[in-house]
């Protein structure tokens, strides 16, 4: 009986022990092949159960990459507790691993990425197989891969709304692959709205070709990188 309770008596200050121990993840981010260090990302720590699903509280901690790449996040619960480290990226991605932290033990993780680079007409209509859909839906009508096929090689400059729309098919399919939307969000918006208004094939005149060519252009740009 006395051996019995020395055994439970251990195993309670081993649990208050790992509850007071500085349990932590830390690790690096590391920008594209160069494998160069990435400041000033936001990491967040989540706990969560063995199946991916959160625990509340949601958040157990956050940390802001500093110039070595680096970022600790301490005070986590122990006893074998899983948690999703997420890495916010400054390209849109976001970066996801688990890990399992134990008791007093310090978890390391290092992220890797390279964000994706946006691809021109010529390269969609020559790598259907690389698309990441295959159906879009250009100016309200839902047009089938085979069908923005024949747009991107039929793009012709003397209708503007034919280009528009070519340029329009790439960037979108640029923003599926993971290219950043921030800066041409709207314009994809408009040029939709646009083509709602003047279908592919209505070869517009005067304002609206010229309106309808500034768009073209702003996309053509964003699907060159520049």
């Amino acid at each position: 009986m006395t051996f019995l309770l020395t055994l439970i008596s251990s195993s309670a200050t081993t649990v208050k022990a790992c509850y007071q121990m500085s349990d932590a993840i830390e690790g690096y981010v590391y920008w594209c092949e160069e494998w160069e260090p990435k400041p000033g990302l936001t990491v967040t720590a989540y706990r969560i159960t063995h199946n991916g699903e959160p625990i509340s509280p949601k958040i157990e901690g956050t940390d802001v990459t500093d110039e070595d790449g680096h970022f600790r996040i301490e005070k986590l619960r122990a006893k074998g507790e899983w948690y999703k480290i997420e890495v916010s990226t400054d390209c849109g991605l976001v970066l996801e691993k688990e890990v399992q932290v134990f008791c007093g033990e310090t978890t390391r993780v290092t992220f890797h990425y390279c964000c994706p680079e946006p691809h021109t007409i010529g390269y969609w209509k020559n790598h259907p197989e690389e698309w990441p859909v295959d159906s879009l839906e250009i100016g309200g009508v839902t047009y089938a891969q085979e069908e923005l096929l024949d747009i991107l090689w039929s793009a012709k400059a003397k209708d503007a709304t034919s280009m528009l729309a070519a340029q329009l098919i790439a960037a979108k399919l640029n923003v599926l692959n993971g290219v950043d939307s921030t800066d041409i969000s709207e314009t994809i918006n408009d040029s939709d709205e646009f083509l709602s208004l003047h279908p592919l094939g209505s070869n517009p005149k005067g304002e609206d070709r010229r309106y309808a060519l500034q768009l073209k252009d702003l996309l053509d740009q964003f699907n060159n990188g520049s």
